[in-house]
């Protein structure tokens, strides 16, 4: 799993994630959000059009990661969501729990 941040506009970041998310790579994943909710801002957009593979590990780091924002008084959205992951959100329900988000909503203005 890899990623990657960029800073968005205003105090939301923008986190590409790429590879797999799994057992194997969730706790890295979970280090990355937060270090990323602290370097970039509460307001947080995983972009998960690179993601390959995912897990029941995968989607309950993405719950903790919702988790971590909200308590830091923060956000946590999804873009990118691949059909895949959309059918694993879909067929836990959380797909209700997560806000999408255009990147175009995110990008810095050029």
């Amino acid at each position: 799993m890899g990623s990657q941040a960029r800073p968005g506009t205003g105090r939301r970041a923008v986190l590409k994630v790429s590879g797999d998310l799994d057992l194997a790579t969730q706790a890295g994943f979970r280090a990355r959000i937060a270090a990323a909710l602290a370097e970039q801002g509460t307001r947080l957009v995983l972009d998960l059009s690179g993601v390959t593979f995912m897990d029941a590990r995968g989607l309950a780091a993405l719950v903790a990661a919702r988790d971590l924002a909200a308590a830091r008084h923060g956000s946590l959205r999804l873009t990118g969501v691949t059909p895949a992951v959309l059918r694993l959100l879909e067929v836990t329900r959380l797909d209700r729990t997560f806000s999408p988000v255009s990147l175009a909503d995110v990008r810095p203005a050029a």
